[in-house]
């Protein structure tokens, strides 16, 4: 009869073994979710953040041939003064 009780024992140690592991394994899984949330979120907010400085260098493009455009028309304008 202490054989059968030994052996209950021994599998009821076994069995919370297993769920102690089965606890850490999904402890370990929900840390590995949020990492994984953690850097998707970063990798939104670095997606954003390519996008603003692609408009910005646009806009910087835009103004840049705007002022070119104002040189040219500039330099013709001066060009018709003489100077005597």
């Amino acid at each position: 009869m202490s054989n059968i009780t030994d052996k209950i024992k021994d599998v009821v140690d076994q069995v919370k073994e297993t769920a102690a592991s089965v606890n850490e394994l999904s402890k370990g899984s929900q840390d590995i979710s949020k990492v994984t949330e953690e850097q998707a979120v970063n990798s939104d907010q670095i997606s954003e953040s390519v996008q603003k400085q692609s408009e910005s260098m646009e806009n910087l493009n835009e103004a840049v041939d705007s002022l070119t455009e104002m040189t040219v028309e500039l330099k013709e304008l001066v060009g018709e003064f003489k100077i005597s």
